[in-house]
Formats: structure tokens, C-alpha cells, sequence
């Protein structure tokens, strides 16, 4: 935002927006917020270059038009990077979602340029992302505390894994709803301790392949149950709204999430120690077999 409001104030607006003749900004909304900040620090007078489409929101049959428009520019013209993928999760569920969606996630993929199976891993993050503001007790649509923690990758990848490791009968749904908690517990105590960003990925990443998809996860989730019940009943009973709120929370609760870590934390080390000795085993097996072959060769 601060990069573009020097832009602007240096050499003006440069790239016109799009609106919508009842006034919704489809694309700009940046170079708008920008130019109205230069209006309240300057009192200059500055106007919003733009296009106005002959398009109303408030008409249903002109939504899914103006939806493929908004791709075609943000995700055309823009570069894909200034898509926060928060964002973009959060659009392409509210898009189409429902049992009337403004487009379903087949066009969607189409009007953005996106893969069908990557749309889909999106809306999934996108649900996980709501389920834990429950979780915690803030509002379902507080994606802000998600995008101050910078754990988003840990929601894609925990949609991969779940979608990976359980079906659709009653009984994995079970499981699955299980293994979905334990990664909020996982998710938290990251939070709690710093671990964001690439680290975090790599460990929810680590956590899916050594425990999730393991015979351990069962054992996993049933150990630390209770530790999650208690840390989620502790969080909704404080009022969470923001990114420093979950913190705090967190720290008052200390005890529980360092249990829970080290819990956790032992779990991986296990399965880190298996997989050597596994890898160690096979190693031995190849090298007997090679030597077995050679002997045969000069045999």
C-alpha cells in the first residue's frame, strides 16, 4: 500500500480501475484506498480513474458476468503474486459455494487460468480456514488473524492431506474430523511458538506424511484429545478478534500447548528414527543384493 501511494504521488494513477454503475469497485480497490489516504494527508483533491461498467450487482443474472470479468483482469492482467492466497481462497469458496454458486469451480478454473484440482485444494483450505476461527472462537470470516500468523500453506496442505487419507463413509469421516482437530492443536502450538512461513510448512508437511498417514495416527489423535478440547473450550471462552488476542490467549494457556508440542514433538522424533532405521535396513538389503549379483557376474 505504501509502494503504491508514492507511486501515485510521484507520477499519478498509471493503471485505471473498474467499476460497476452502482459503484462496486471490481478491480482498484488498492490504487483507490491509496488515493484516498493522499486525500486525507495532503487534502489534496484526487479522483479514481476508471471505467464504468454498464453492470449491477444487484441483479443475479449479471453476477456471474462481472465475476468472469474480475478473473479476467486480476488474474490476466495482474500478476498472479499480488493475489494474496488467503484471498483467494476465501473467493473462490464465496464464488461457489452453495446450491447456487455464481459459477462453479469447474469455470472458475477456466476464467482464472488455474488447474481444476488446484481451485478445488483452495475451497478446501478455505473451509478448513473457517472451521478453525471456530475453533478458536472468532468470527468465521476473521481471515485476517490467518493472514497476520502467516500460516495459510498449513490449511492447503492440511486439505491435501485430509483429502489424501480419508473417504467419504461415515466411519473415515470419523477419523477424519479427529485428525482435522489434532492439526488445529498442531497449527496453534506453531503459532505459539513462532514457526511460520517455509519452517511451518515443512512440519505440517513432515506431520502428514510420518503421522497422518501412518498406524500412528490413531494413537496420535487419541493422546492428545483432551489437550485440544481443553485449549479450543479455553479460546471460545476469550474474545478473540484479532491476531495479538490469539497470542495472548495462547500464552495464558502455555501449559497446554507446551504439552501438546511436546507431545507432538515426540511423535515426530519417532517417526524422524523410523523412517533412518527403515532407510538404513533397505540401504543393507541393496547392498546385499548388489554383491549377491556380482558374485554371481564372476561366479
Amino acid at each position: 500500500m505504501k509502494r503504491t501511494e508514492k507511486s501515485i504521488q510521484e507520477s499519478g494513477q498509471q493503471v485505471y480501475g473498474y467499476v460497476l454503475d452502482d459503484g462496486r469497485i471490481v478491480d482498484g480497490n488498492r490504487r483507490y484506498t491509496a488515493l484516498r489516504n493522499i486525500r486525507q494527508s495532503t487534502g489534496r483533491t484526487v479522483y479514481f480513474e476508471a471505467v464504468v461498467l454498464p453492470f449491477s450487482y444487484g441483479n443475479t443474472t449479471e453476477r456471474a458476468k462481472i465475476k468472469k470479468l474480475e478473473l479476467a483482469i486480476q488474474m490476466g492482467v495482474e500478476e498472479r503474486q499480488d493475489y494474496d492466497p488467503v484471498d483467494l481462497a476465501v473467493d473462490i469458496y464465496q464464488t461457489t459455494i452453495g446450491d447456487d454458486p455464481i459459477m462453479t469451480q469447474a469455470d472458475y478454473a477456466a476464467d482464472s487460468h488455474m488447474r481444476p484440482t488446484e481451485v478445488k485444494k483452495y475451497y478446501d483450505g478455505a473451509v478448513y480456514m473457517k472451521k478453525f476461527l471456530e475453533f478458536i472462537g472468532a468470527s468465521e470470516n476473521n481471515f485476517n488473524i490467518i493472514k497476520e500468523s502467516k500460516v495459510w500453506s498449513l490449511f492447503y496442505e492440511m486439505s491435501k492431506s485430509l483429502s489424501k487419507n480419508f473417504g467419504d463413509d461415515p466411519e473415515s469421516q470419523i477419523h477424519k474430523n479427529e485428525t482435522m482437530n489434532s492439526y488445529f492443536g498442531v497449527i496453534l502450538y506453531q503459532i505459539h511458538v513462532g514457526v511460520s512461513g517455509n519452517t511451518a510448512r515443512t512440519h505440517i508437511r513432515e506431520y502428514g506424511k510420518n503421522i497422518v498417514n501412518s498406524v500412528d495416527n490413531e494413537d496420535f489423535n487419541d493422546d492428545v484429545a483432551d489437550m485440544v478440547d481443553d485449549l479450543s473450550e479455553s479460546l471460545q471462552d476469550e474474545e478473540i478478534h484479532t491476531t495479538s488476542d490469539l497470542m495472548q490467549s495462547l500464552t495464558d494457556e502455555n501449559e497446554t500447548v507446551e504439552e501438546l508440542g511436546d507431545t507432538f514433538d515426540t511423535y515426530m522424533r519417532n517417526a524422524r528414527n523410523s523412517e533412518s532405521v527403515d532407510k538404513f535396513i533397505r540401504n543393507i538389503k541393496q547392498n546385499v543384493k548388489y554383491y549377491h549379483d556380482l558374485n554371481e557376474e564372476v561366479a
